[in-house]
């Protein structure tokens, strides 16, 4: 929902729920302004400009419960799947850390936009090198995907031993030959490669 910050209390939606999720989209980088002030700004009687600003996204976090999303522009509303598609000036940095619905069963806590944000951060960290082809000899696959999964979506030459047992199973693997492993979904790389202390 997008709507006048100053407007949000007195808003059906809020007055239906205090603990609905209400999203703010905002195309420039202020969400409530003093306008009448600028020409004190311009004229030097108020020096800073954020001396302007009634609002941040973060006091209208503290003090309403909204989410704000500042220099991103809606640009399609689809009603029926009750969706909004935007055009942010965001990094793959910010789409890890998207707080985006989680409505289960419809969606998981983490969304598809998070789960690229990782693997783009896995590449970009060279935490992650893909390949596009193994050497014939001296390497070996090792699947980390669950059993379940593995079994009904196997990987022609490929160990499995599921993320959660290859603490235990590190016997298992030749440390003689270059490991490469296959999994889903793509942030499972960066705790194979950061495995937990201890």
């Amino acid at each position: 929902m997008a709507e006048p910050p100053e407007g949000i209390r007195r808003s059906p939606h809020r007055r239906l729920s205090e603990s609905a999720e209400i999203t703010i989209i905002e195309h420039g980088s202020d969400v409530s302004f003093a306008n009448c002030g600028l020409p004190y700004h311009i004229g030097g009687e108020i020096q800073d400009r954020s001396d302007l600003a009634i609002q941040t996204p973060d006091s209208l976090s503290k003090l309403l419960n909204l989410n704000v999303l500042t220099n991103t522009q809606a640009i399609s509303i689809n009603r029926d799947a009750k969706t909004v598609a935007i055009r942010a000036g965001i990094t793959i940095d910010d789409l890890c850390h998207l707080e985006l619905c989680y409505a289960p069963p419809f969606g998981s806590a983490k969304d598809a936009v998070n789960i690229a944000g990782f693997a783009a951060c896995n590449l970009r960290d060279g935490l992650l090198k893909p390949t596009y082809g193994l050497p014939e000899t001296n390497s070996q696959i090792i699947d980390v995907r669950p059993a379940v999964k593995s079994a009904s979506q196997p990987v022609s030459g490929a160990k499995n031993i599921p993320l959660a047992q290859l603490r235990s199973r590190l016997s298992e693997i030749d440390s003689s030959q270059t490991v490469f492993t296959t999994s889903s979904p793509p942030q499972v790389p960066r705790q194979i490669v950061e495995p937990p202390s201890g």
